[in-house]
């Protein structure tokens, strides 16, 4: 045992034990250490700044994007490390490769890049936040995460959409939420033969028959698909409204629908 010490005691002293093989395994373990010990700094600089931003900033996507930059700067040095274990190269050789490699990456990743730079730009200027519902081109859906890359929807049939970034950058984002709406909520349960476009078709049509609703509607009714149990359906309608609308604009609209879609039954209003 007292000679192991010693061993360790010389190394980490003069960087050299003595032993070929005890230097071999010395080098492992600091190698694991410094390695690990990166990667947990950028997780836990990540988690901080974003509980930070989110407890004392307006714009708390502004810490997930910190969170990200910190926890990639971390990465990045973790890789370099890793790097110059297992080739023995300089600091210098290797930025000049990663130079080179990095402009071959910049022509064949152009797209990823983009997305990047985009998922920034997104999460700075804050064009729409999770919860919003967004059109792009022809998808739509509400907004479930924003990410450095990709921004994550849940479509109007409860399909999972991922859409790069890049996308959103460059065409035209139509975003049906703002600061002047609200949501009256209803949950519908319908036969699974109803189709989804007569359902639809439907309810807005029993929307626009409501008195004041060119008052009070901030746009046409979204319909999601939530759950099928047996040969029933369970559909959630959101009605954007103003902050001004009557109360019971909602039980209006329930109504209303009631009346075209006799074999719905209305579950909640909220």
């Amino acid at each position: 045992m007292g000679e192991i010490w010693d061993e360790l005691v010389k190394y980490f002293t003069t960087g050299k034990s003595g032993n070929s093989l005890v230097d071999i395994l010395l080098s492992i373990f600091v190698f694991f250490f410094w390695l690990l010990l990166l990667l947990w700094l950028g997780h836990i600089s990540r988690r901080a700044l974003q509980k930070f931003a989110v407890r004392n900033s307006r714009n708390p996507n502004l810490g997930v994007l910190l969170g990200n930059i910190a926890y990639m700067s971390f990465l990045t040095l973790a890789l370099l490390l890793a790097i110059t274990f297992l080739t023995g190269a300089s600091i210098n050789n290797i930025f000049t490769f990663l130079g080179f490699v990095g402009a071959g990456l910049g022509i064949a990743l152009r797209d990823v890049i983009l997305s990047i730079i985009a998922g920034i730009w997104i999460l700075l200027e804050k064009p729409f936040k999770i919860g919003d519902i967004i059109k792009v081109k022809e998808v739509e859906g509400r907004v479930t995460g924003i990410h450095i890359r990709t921004t994550h929807l849940r479509s109007l049939t409860d399909i999972p959409l991922i859409i790069p970034n890049f996308i959103l950058f460059s065409e035209i984002v139509t975003n049906q939420s703002d600061g002047d709406k609200k949501q009256v909520i209803l949950r519908l349960m319908l036969p699974v033969t109803t189709s989804y476009e007569d359902l639809t078709a439907r309810v807005k049509e029993a929307v626009q028959k409501l008195e004041k609703v060119d008052e009070y509607s901030r746009g046409d009714p979204v319909l999601y698909l939530e759950r099928i149990r047996g040969d029933r359906t369970l559909i959630r309608v959101e009605l954007p409204v103003s902050y001004t609308t009557d109360p019971q604009f909602g039980t209006q609209a329930g109504y209303a629908i009631r009346q075209l879609l006799p074999e719905a039954e209305i579950l909640s209003i909220e």
